[in-house]
Parts: C-alpha cells; structure tokens; sequence
C-alpha cells in the first residue's frame, strides 16, 4: 500500500519540533520554574549523567547512561545524542585521578554550545 500521491509533501509539511521548555530541577528535589532553550539542553545532560540507565523503573531505556563497565566517552555520547536537540558531542577529555574518572567534553546543540564534565567513581 502506498500514500496518495502528494501525501508525502503533507507529511513533511506537518512535523515540527517540540518545545525544549520543561521544569526546573533544583537539587534539594523541587520543582522551581521553568527552563527553555540552553539551559534545558544543560538540565537534560546533568540528569542524563548522574542516572544510571535502567536502575530506576520510571525511566525508559532513553534516560540515563551506561557508563561503568563500558567505554565510557562512547557511553556519554550514546546517552546524549539520544536527545534530537543535541547534535554532537566534541573534545572528549579524560582524566583519572585515584578511583575517579572525570570526562569533560563540548556539547553542540540546536541552541548553541557549553562545556560539560561528569566524574565517575570507578
């Protein structure tokens, strides 16, 4: 079966990106305003990076990460290209000092970009 001609144009003229506005995570557990563009794109990498991927049944395979066990740059990217807002992840740099392994890396985005990092004990 397939779609009446011109029914392909309407299909494309139809998709349109969702809004990046979502709550505001404050770290003592509440809600506290509103965040949209960059700032949400920064919100969704911090809690991408401390949730370990399958460990709370809330969440669905697309949030969090696995990166203890794996490799880990691979694993940052996996977990944040996931997000259609981010486009690349760039400079990859690791760093382990004693049980701690800290990454930091560039985040492009369609709102722009920022350096991020994310310590791991291992």
């Amino acid at each position: 079966m397939s779609l009446p001609e011109g029914a392909a144009a309407f299909v494309a003229a139809q998709q349109v990106n969702q809004p990046s506005r979502t709550y505001r995570l404050n770290l003592d557990g509440r809600t506290g305003g509103m965040v949209d563009g960059i700032e949400a794109i920064q919100q969704f990498v911090f809690k991408q990076l401390q949730t370990e991927r399958w460990e709370h049944d809330i969440y669905s395979g697309r949030i969090g990460h696995e990166l203890l066990g794996s490799d880990a740059a691979g694993a940052v990217e996996e977990a944040l290209l996931i997000d259609e807002r981010v486009l690349a992840i760039e400079d990859m740099g690791m760093r382990q000092t004693g049980d701690e392994l800290t990454l930091s890396f560039s985040v492009f985005s369609v709102f722009g970009s920022f350096q991020s990092e994310v310590s791991l004990d291992v």
